[in-house]
C-alpha cells in the first residue's frame, strides 16, 4: 500500500481556464491513442517517490493496470507541485518517471526521466512522466 500526505483537492473546481493553465505550467500533453495492457512490474512493490502533494511518483513500473492520460515536463524548484497540480487537474493517480519500450512504440515521445538538484534526493529539479490511473 503506498502512503502519502494527501492534500485536500480544491481542483474539481476549477475554471477551464484555471485548468488550462495549471495543464500548460507542466506542459502537459494529452495521451489519444488506444489504451491497451499496458507494460507491469512483476515486483509487488515499486520504487516510488511519495511527496506532499498526494500523488506518487513511480521510478518503477507499478505492479497494477493502468491507463494512461498523458504526459509532462516540468524543471524548476517547482517541478514536483507542477507536475502533481497537473496529474490532479486531469484525473491522474500517479506519474510514471520510468520508461519502457511499449512507450515509445505507442507514440509516447517523452522519456519518462526525474533529475535531482544538489546532493539531496528529495530535490527535484527535472520531471518528464507518464501520467497514469489505476483500472478499476
Amino acid at each position: 500500500m503506498v502512503l502519502g500526505i494527501q492534500v485536500p483537492c480544491a481542483l474539481a473546481a476549477l475554471s477551464p481556464s484555471k485548468k488550462q493553465k495549471i495543464l500548460e505550467k507542466a506542459h502537459h500533453v494529452e495521451y489519444v491513442g488506444d489504451q491497451r495492457d499496458w507494460p507491469r512490474s512483476e515486483r509487488p512493490v515499486a520504487k516510488l517517490f511519495n511527496n506532499k502533494y498526494g500523488v506518487p511518483i513511480y521510478e518503477s513500473l507499478p505492479n497494477k493496470s493502468y491507463e494512461i492520460l498523458g504526459v509532462i515536463q516540468t524543471t524548476g524548484s517547482s517541478a514536483v507541485k507542477r507536475a502533481a497540480e497537473a496529474a490532479q487537474a486531469v484525473g491522474a493517480d500517479a506519474i510514471l518517471a520510468c520508461g519502457h519500450e511499449a512507450f515509445s512504440k505507442a507514440g509516447i515521445s517523452v522519456k519518462p526521466n526525474i533529475a535531482f538538484r544538489g546532493s539531496k534526493p528529495g530535490k527535484i529539479e527535472l520531471l518528464q512522466g507518464i501520467l497514469i490511473r489505476w483500472r478499476r
